[in-house]
Order: C-alpha cells, then sequence, then structure tokens
C-alpha cells in the first residue's frame, strides 16, 4: 500500500547534540534555553521579534487562547473571558477550529468559502454582514486550507473597520503566513512541514496581546510565581523544542524534498479529465496534496484508490454546519454553503510525502486518470 503520509521528522542522531545539552543543564522545561533560541528562529522565520511569539502545546490550544483573550481584556482578578459568544468560520474547514471555538466558551456560525481558494475571504464575510437574518459574530476565525497563504494584514484592515476581532487559523501555513496585529496560530504538529511532535504557536505584532497570552499559558503567572490573571498549563518543553531546533537545522532540505515532489505531482496530474487544484495547491510548500475530483464523490475515489493499493482519504470529513455539536445556533444544513458542500464532497488527499518515488506518484495519477475517465 502507497502510505497516504509520512512525517520528515528528525533522526535520534539528529536529536542526540540537543538532547545532550539538556543531559548537561538539567533544564528539561519551563522556558530554557532550547526553547528560547527555538522561539528566537520561528520569530526570524516571521521577520518578528521574539516578543511576538508565544509557543504552546498545541495549535488547537493557541486557538483557544488566542479566541478568549481576543474576545477580553484582562482584569487584575476574576475571570477575564467572555462566554457565549459567536465565532464565524468558514463552512469548510477542519474540525479542530470548531471544537477550539466550544474550548474558549462560544458557538461557531458559518460563511461560505471561496470556490477558487476554499477560504473564507473579507469580502465573503462583508457579504455575510450585510444580510441582517445571519447572525451577527463577535469574532470571526479565517482558515488558511491546508498551508495556503494567508496575509494577516488583510484581516486587520478588516476587523478594525468592522470593530471584530479577528483569530487566524494558519495551522498548516508555517511558510505561507504573513503576520499582522491579529493573532495567527500555526501547527507544529508531526503532520505539517514542520513538525516537532506536538506543538504550536502564536505569532501576533500586537506586543500586548503576546504578553497576555504568554501569561495565560504559564498558569496566569505575570512577571513571578503568583498569579495575576486566569491561565493554565500550555507550555512547551525543551524536548519539543530540541525537535524544533533540529528542524531548524535539516529545514531547508526538508522544502526542497517536498517541492520535488509536488512538482512531480503537478506534471503527473496535468493531462488527467475532471480532476483540478485549489488555488495555490502547486507551488506551496505543505504535506498534503489535495485534488478536486468532478463529477465524481471523493468517498468513491478513495475506496477504489484503496483497492489498488494506494492509501487515500478526506482530511475534513467531518461536515462541521450539519454536526450537531457545531450548529446548536443555526441548525444549518449544509446546503446553505454550497461551495462548501462540494469541497466537502470532492476533495480528497492522495499520497503525499518526500519519500515518494517518482513511480509511486505515477502509478497514483495512472489509477485516478483511470476512474476519472470510467466513472467509478
Amino acid at each position: 500500500m502507497i502510505p497516504l503520509f509520512q512525517p520528515d521528522m528528525p533522526t535520534a542522531d539528529e536529536l542526540v547534540p540537543y538532547l545532550r545539552q539538556m543531559d548537561h543543564d538539567k533544564w528539561y522545561t519551563n522556558f530554557g534555553p532550547r526553547l528560547a533560541s527555538f522561539e528566537e528562529l520561528l520569530a526570524q522565520q516571521f521577520n518578528v521579534n521574539r516578543s511576538k511569539i508565544v509557543t504552546l502545546t498545541s495549535a488547537t490550544a493557541g486557538l483557544t487562547v488566542a479566541l478568549r483573550l481576543s474576545l477580553s481584556k484582562l482584569r487584575k482578578t476574576g475571570s477575564p473571558f467572555r462566554q457565549n459568544f459567536t465565532c464565524l468560520l468558514p463552512a469548510w474547514t477542519f474540525v479542530a477550529s470548531a471544537q477550539a471555538v466550544l474550548e474558549a466558551g462560544g458557538q461557531p456560525i458559518f460563511c461560505d468559502v471561496d470556490p477558487v481558494s476554499g477560504a473564507l475571504t473579507p469580502s465573503l464575510v462583508e457579504e455575510y454582514l450585510q444580510n441582517s437574518n445571519n447572525p451577527h459574530p463577535d469574532i470571526i476565525m479565517p482558515v488558511a486550507p491546508f498551508g495556503a497563504e494567508i496575509d494577516v494584514r488583510l484581516w486587520d484592515e478588516f476587523s478594525e473597520e468592522k470593530s471584530i476581532p479577528v483569530v487566524v487559523d494558519a495551522a498548516a501555513s508555517f511558510c505561507s503566513l504573513t503576520p499582522g496585529n491579529s493573532p495567527a496560530v500555526v501547527s507544529l504538529h508531526a503532520t505539517k512541514i514542520f513538525g516537532v511532535g506536538e506543538g504550536g504557536f502564536v505569532v501576533t505584532k500586537d506586543i500586548a496581546l503576546a504578553k497576555r497570552i504568554r501569561e495565560y499559558t504559564t498558569f496566569g503567572f505575570c512577571g513571578r510565581r503568583v498569579a495575576g490573571v486566569q491561565g493554565g498549563n500550555y507550555k512547551l518543553s525543551e524536548y519539543h523544542a530540541a525537535v524544533g531546533l533540529a528542524q531548524f537545522d535539516r529545514f531547508l532540505t526538508i522544502k526542497s524534498k517536498n517541492l520535488k515532489s509536488r512538482e512531480r505531482y503537478v506534471k503527473a496530474l496535468s493531462e488527467i479529465p475532471n480532476v483540478r487544484l485549489l488555488k495555490g495547491e502547486a507551488g506551496k510548500y505543505a504535506t498534503t496534496f489535495n485534488v478536486i475530483v468532478e463529477n465524481l464523490l471523493a468517498k468513491d475515489v478513495v475506496r477504489n484508490l484503496k483497492n489498488a493499493g494506494i492509501d487515500a482519504g478526506i482530511w475534513w470529513e467531518d461536515i462541521l454546519p450539519q454536526n450537531p455539536l457545531f450548529n446548536s445556533l443555526s441548525r444549518n444544513n449544509i446546503s446553505m454553503f454550497p461551495v462548501s458542500a462540494s469541497l466537502y464532497t470532492q476533495v480528497l488527499g492522495v499520497p503525499f510525502s518526500p519519500f515518494l518515488s517518482e513511480f509511486d506518484i505515477k502509478k497514483v495519477a495512472i489509477k485516478l486518470k483511470h476512474i476519472s475517465e470510467s466513472g467509478s
């Protein structure tokens, strides 16, 4: 079976120098030297000061914290967080986006996405807001699908104009995110282009917000070991930071291999009828490769590929607007969001990793062509 996905993580030998550093200084968590170095490299990646980067245990935790703190200003005592807020999400997204809203104390509401990019855009939200029948959002969470490019500064302008805060889910956009004042959250999960196993970080040019997020991630400590605000334990360990440092050592190679595999796929799929790509799929750095099958159902294509020894899958399988967990406010039906409905049923992930051979990619393309031409 050709695997759907294989992580590209550091080897044991590549990790050893950083593990030996920990053996030497006996510092394993709580903002040690590995984490300081790792956050400095993250800051360089996004051309910001380290004070504008906050690492956490996961991107989902980052979204939850960013939602809470973007909605409320911290008070000296008591809970600063607004409950029962509404968050506008793209109707086509991964379940983690909606779960973060629930975890933060809110309820998701949905807006359809752009048919070319699959993303929520300021113009789509503008149109949504003009309809008085739609529930008004207290906050907006755009999502960059599968590592797509996203410029947070455009959302900053929209947020300021509409007086609605924005939190950006850029989980897979490590290589394609332009930061702004609105917090953007990036995943460091092993399934991403830059993985440390588990983890994530928030990047924001709003230094005051970054400071509040940092305080929240460490029990609400404000400069000393006394809680001044509500918080929890969301710190990234020195072990995860060590993996991150080893990843930076090899990141140029990771990107080069990733792009080479992507170019091979684009060439192999270029002449297959009824198969197309999302905007930017051909040239981005990401660990998934998604295709849109027209006049076919993705689930049927996945089944036929698996029967041929080719693993495939639908990464965003949970149809959020019709999941009772997430539609308590509006009781949405997916038919209310025609673009998203199409993407849920027509987008599938094919095997992709830097370890795939050119022969494997050609095998996938040949089978896809057969399925497309035969209709089954």
